[in-house]
């Protein structure tokens, strides 16, 4: 731990931190915590084991979700484009978009922006809509935009009528396209899959704890993480015609893949964003799996977390600034 802490890479010492930070919340939430216990079937070695009265509860292993630092510049450019996008006034439209490549410098989200919004609201839905019921997608008008080597190819999709002065909906229906699509949520997802396969099967329930680094990353990143990313998906009659839109999710996440529920043995995702020294005022969430092997009671986590009924329902729970007693302001001003 000491050596983590004294090395010159970055990501060594945030993990080091990650890893004190939770033994000290796990302790002063009542549980007293095993280092690296191992487990027989598999030799390996989760960060903690916590327990409540001798009783195993749950084992806990942190890990970090972070992208190259290239990657990281990249994806902070482009979110700032999808951010001012999603803000925009779409006149009814989601936007299919197609893209290629990354941007190498800023680009002026605004001016896209704006340029979008005057071409959509040249456009009339209700003929688009009958154009594309008559002859496909292919009929959906277009409007192409390239920065410094990323290259995004917009197509206009009518909403449902009875969508279209609701407000909330993000115009971005649908991303593809040969390119990799920059994004927060592929990190946590990796850093999920990575730890559910580790232990083997386990009697215990497992919690993995994410430090998402990525500084733009939100709690719909780690849904699309989790339960795939949300789109827009459609049914093909004979003939080829296209039937109602509905929102939903890929099946990409790290818990449901093609096939359904994927990596059971995760009984919950601790999420923490960019925790750090200067931000331990922030209290991480714990969403529960629900198709988890074995199920972690939710009066066993006094936190804020989010347990699934037929959605997630969220338990505000204490705050961690309380439960380890910090001084407020943090950090403190002398």
């Amino acid at each position: 731990m000491c050596s983590r802490f004294r090395s010159p890479d970055d990501l060594s010492f945030q993990g080091a931190f990650f890893e004190l930070y939770l033994h000290e919340l796990l302790r002063s939430m009542g549980y007293t915590v095993e280092y690296e216990t191992p487990i027989e079937e598999s030799g390996a070695h989760p960060d903690f084991l916590a327990r409540l009265g001798g009783t195993p509860v749950f084992y806990l292993e942190a890990t970090l979700a972070a992208v190259s630092q290239g990657e990281q510049s990249e994806a902070k450019r482009a979110a700032v484009v999808y951010d001012t996008l999603n803000e925009m006034d779409s006149h009814g439209f989601f936007l299919l978009v197609e893209i290629e490549g990354a941007p190498a410098t800023p680009p002026k989200g605004a001016r896209l922006r704006a340029d979008l919004e005057r071409w959509l609201a040249t456009l009339d839905p209700d003929i688009i809509e009958a154009d594309r019921e008559r002859d496909g997608f292919d009929s959906l008008p277009s409007r192409e935009w390239a920065h410094d080597g990323w290259r995004l190819l917009f197509s206009a999709l009518p909403k449902p009528a009875e969508r279209r002065d609701q407000r909330g909906i993000r115009p971005i229906g649908a991303t593809v396209g040969p390119g990799k699509f920059i994004d927060s949520h592929s990190a946590i997802r990796s850093a999920v899959k990575k730890k559910a396969g580790k232990y083997g099967k386990l009697e215990t329930p497992l919690v993995v704890a994410v430090n998402a680094l990525d500084e733009s990353a939100s709690e719909r990143d780690v849904l699309d993480a989790l339960l795939g990313e949300e789109c827009v998906t459609f049914s093909v009659y004979p003939g080829g015609q296209p039937g109602d839109l509905r929102e939903t999710r890929k099946r990409d996440g790290a818990w449901v893949g093609p096939h359904g529920p994927e990596n059971r043995r995760v009984s919950a995702v601790l999420i923490a964003y960019h925790l750090n020294a200067w931000r331990l005022t922030e209290t991480p969430l714990l969403i529960h799996n629900p198709w988890a092997y074995n199920l972690l009671h939710p009066k066993l986590w006094s936190l804020p977390q989010k347990v699934p009924t037929f959605r997630f329902d969220a338990f505000n729970g204490r705050d961690a600034t309380t439960m380890l007693r910090l001084p407020l302001p943090w950090p403190p001003e002398d």
